[in-house]
C-alpha cells in the first residue's frame, strides 16, 4: 500500500473528526428532534430548538414564535436545515417536514397530499406543548409563521389562507399562487436577483395581488412594502434560485420584518458563512476519503488474488502469450527483467501494448455525437417516454434522455467488444467504493443540505437506473479517455468535458421553453447536474487511471448519478 494513500486517508479521517467536533460545539446550544406525526401521511418532522438551560422562558403573552419550515419541489427537510438552525438560535421554535413523496416520506407526492400534510402538521402544533412551557400552554396558530422555498412557498400562502389563525407568510422565490389580501395578513417575499425569469414574474405577481401595488420588474436589487409595512417584497443582489435560503442577507430581512410584524421575535441573527463552511468542509473531506480508500482497496484485492503487482521484484512473470488480450497488458502484466539485468527504459515502459483504441475522431464529431444524439433523445421522448413507469418525477425524464442519447451516440460509433472489458476485482472495488459513498458520506449531505439517503422503499428504481444511464456514461468515458486524452492535452480534455455538459444542458433547456415538454423541474435542478456531473467525472478519471477499464468508470458514473436520481426526485 501506498505510504501517500494511507496518509491521505489519515488526514481526511482526522479532519473529518475534528470539523464534526467543530459543528457538535457551534450546536451545542441546540435540541435536534426528530419524530412522525401520527396521521394518515406519517410526516417525518424535525424540531430545532434551543437547549431550556440556554433559552429564555417565554412568559405568558410574550412568547417567541414557531416557524413550520416547508421546502421546495424534489427536496426535503434538509435543505431548510441551516435557516432553521440560524432561527432556532435566535429563540424561534423551528418545525422543519418532509412533504410527501420527499426526503424520508414513503408517500406519494401530489399538491393535494401535500396541502393535506400540511395541515395535518399545523393541527399537530396546535395540540402539542410549547417546550419548556407548562403542559397546558398550547401553540397557538397566531404564534406560527410559514417559511416556505420555492413551491413550498406557494404551498405555505395557500395554507396561510386555508388557516386565517396564521401570523405570517415568508415565501423564499415563491411558486405562483392567488392571494386573497383579506385573508393574508403579513407576508415577506423573498427572490434573488438571478433568479429564474418565470419566478420572478412570479413573486411580482403574488405582492401585487396582496397589495394592489405593482412593482417594477425584479432584474435588479430593491424593496417594496405596503403602506403599513406588512407586506412586503425584497430583491437578494447577487443571489439565485437556491442562495436565498442560506445567505445571511435573506436571514437578516427576516429578522428585521418578524420584528416590525412581531415584536416579540427580537433577535439579531449572527453571521453564519462559518458554520455553513465548516459543514460544507466536513462533507467535502468525507467525499475525499474515497479517492485513497479505492487505491487501498483495489490494491488489496489485488493483493489477494496474487496479481502480478503484488509479487516480490527478484521474481519473473512469465511473458504473455500472443493471443492474451489487450486488458490484461493494460493493467501491468509486462516483463519484468531478471535480477542482474537492468530495468527497461521509460521508452521501452511507454510501448508496451495499451487497450484497444477506437479509430480516431476529428475534433469536432465528438461533440457532434452528444448534441445529435441528445435532440433525437428529446425529441422521441416527446412521443413516449418508457420510463414513466419509475413514479419520480423528473428522474424517470433524465434516465430516458441519457440512455437514448448513449445508445444513438454508441450506434453511430460502435466500439470495439474488447472496450467492455472489466474484471472481477473491477466490480468489487467500485461497488464498495460505491457503498462507501453512500453509507458515510450521503449521510453527512442529507443532514445539512440534501437528502441522498436511499430508502429501501426506493431501492428497486435503482438497478433500472444504472442499466439506463450505462451506455451514455460509456460512451462519454470512450471519448473522454481514449479519443481526447490522448492528444495529451489536458486543457482539451476539460474543454471538451465542459462543452459537452454544456451542449446537453442547451439541449434540456431547448426542450422546455422550444418543445414544451413540461419538465421544468429539470431545468431548475441543471446546476446541481452539471456539479454532480463533474464530480463524477473526476472520480472515473480516478478510477480509470487506476483499473484502465472503461466500463469499471462507466460503472462508476452510473451507480453514483442513479443513487442520486433514485434518492433526490419526488416519487409520485
Amino acid at each position: 500500500m501506498s505510504p501517500r494513500n494511507l496518509s491521505l486517508l489519515a488526514g481526511c479521517i482526522f479532519a473529518s473528526l475534528m470539523l464534526y467536533i467543530v459543528i457538535r460545539s457551534q450546536d451545542q446550544n441546540l435540541e435536534f428532534v426528530h419524530s412522525q406525526i401520527v396521521g394518515q401521511f406519517k410526516t417525518p418532522l424535525l424540531h430545532i430548538r434551543l437547549r431550556q438551560a440556554s433559552s429564555p422562558k417565554p412568559s405568558v403573552g410574550n412568547s417567541y414564535p414557531t416557524a413550520l419550515l416547508i421546502h421546495g419541489l424534489s427536496a426535503s427537510k434538509s435543505t431548510v436545515t441551516q435557516l432553521g438552525t440560524e432561527l432556532a438560535r435566535g429563540g424561534i421554535d423551528c418545525y422543519l417536514m418532509d412533504l410527501p413523496g420527499h426526503g424520508e416520506s414513503l408517500e406519494r407526492f401530489t399538491w393535494e397530499n401535500s396541502q393535506k400534510a400540511i395541515h395535518e402538521v399545523l393541527q399537530y402544533l396546535e395540540w402539542s406543548a410549547r417546550p419548556g412551557s407548562d403542559s397546558d400552554q398550547r401553540t397557538a396558530l397566531s404564534q406560527v409563521f410559514l417559511i416556505g422555498h420555492s413551491m413550498g412557498a406557494g404551498l405555505a400562502i395557500q395554507a396561510a389562507q386555508v388557516e386565517p389563525g396564521i401570523a405570517g407568510v415568508i415565501a423564499i422565490s415563491p411558486a405562483a399562487a392567488a392571494v386573497d389580501r383579506l385573508k393574508l395578513r403579513n407576508l415577506l417575499i423573498l427572490v434573488g436577483e438571478f433568479d429564474l425569469p418565470f419566478v420572478r414574474k412570479g413573486a411580482a405577481f403574488i405582492f401585487h395581488q396582496a397589495t394592489g401595488i405593482l412593482p417594477p420588474p425584479l432584474d435588479h436589487a430593491g424593496a417594496w412594502h405596503s403602506s403599513d409595512g406588512s407586506r412586503r417584497i425584497v430583491v437578494l443582489p447577487w443571489t439565485d434560485h437556491t442562495l436565498g435560503i442560506f445567505k445571511a442577507q435573506s436571514l437578516l430581512e427576516m429578522a428585521n420584518w418578524l420584528k416590525f410584524v412581531y415584536p416579540q421575535a427580537h433577535f439579531t441573527p449572527g453571521t453564519s458563512w462559518t458554520r455553513f463552511l465548516t459543514k460544507g468542509l466536513l462533507c467535502f473531506c468525507l467525499s475525499l476519503l474515497s479517492i485513497p480508500a479505492f487505491d487501498i482497496l483495489y490494491e488489496g484485492i489485488q493483493a489477494l488474488k496474487r496479481s502480478p503487482a503484488a509479487l516480490p521484484k527478484n521474481e519473473r512473470i512469465p511473458p504473455l502469450k500472443r493471443d492474451s488480450t489487450l486488458g490484461e497488458s493494460a493493467r501491468g502484466m509486462f516483463h519484468r527483467p531478471e535480477q542482474g539485468h537492468p530495468p527497461p527504459s521509460k521508452r521501452n515502459f511507454q510501448e508496451r501494448p495499451k487497450r484497444a483504441q477506437p479509430g480516431r475522431f476529428d475534433e469536432t464529431s465528438p461533440l457532434w455525437s452528444y448534441g445529435l444524439a441528445g435532440a433525437l433523445a428529446v425529441i422521441a421522448l416527446l412521443v413516449v417516454n418508457p420510463w414513466e413507469w419509475l413514479n419520480l418525477m423528473g428522474g424517470g425524464y433524465l434516465s430516458g434522455f441519457f440512455f437514448l442519447t448513449g445508445m444513438q451516440a454508441l450506434w453511430c460509433r460502435p466500439p470495439r467488444w474488447d472496450s467492455f472489458e472489466i474484471s472481477l476485482p473491477d466490480v468489487i472495488s467500485v461497488l464498495s467504493i460505491v457503498l462507501l459513498l453512500g453509507f458515510v458520506t450521503a449521510p453527512a449531505f442529507s443532514k445539512y443540505f440534501v437528502h441522498v439517503s436511499l430508502s429501501t422503499a426506493r431501492l428497486w428504481r435503482l438497478p433500472v437506473m444504472v442499466l439506463s444511464l450505462f451506455p451514455f456514461y460509456f460512451f462519454d468515458e470512450w471519448a473522454c479517455r481514449c479519443l481526447i486524452l490522448p492528444s495529451k492535452s489536458r486543457v482539451r480534455l476539460l474543454f471538451f468535458h465542459f462543452s459537452s455538459r454544456l451542449i446537453l444542458a442547451l439541449i434540456l433547456v431547448l426542450g422546455f421553453f422550444v418543445l414544451h415538454n413540461t419538465q421544468f423541474l429539470v431545468v431548475l435542478v441543471l446546476p446541481g447536474m452539471l456539479v454532480l456531473s463533474i464530480l463524477c467525472w473526476c472520480y472515473a478519471g480516478m478510477i480509470y487511471r487506476k483499473t484502465e477499464s472503461l466500463a469499471a468508470s462507466a460503472l462508476f458514473s452510473a451507480l453514483t448519478t442513479a443513487w442520486f436520481f433514485s434518492t433526490f426526485f419526488a416519487q409520485l
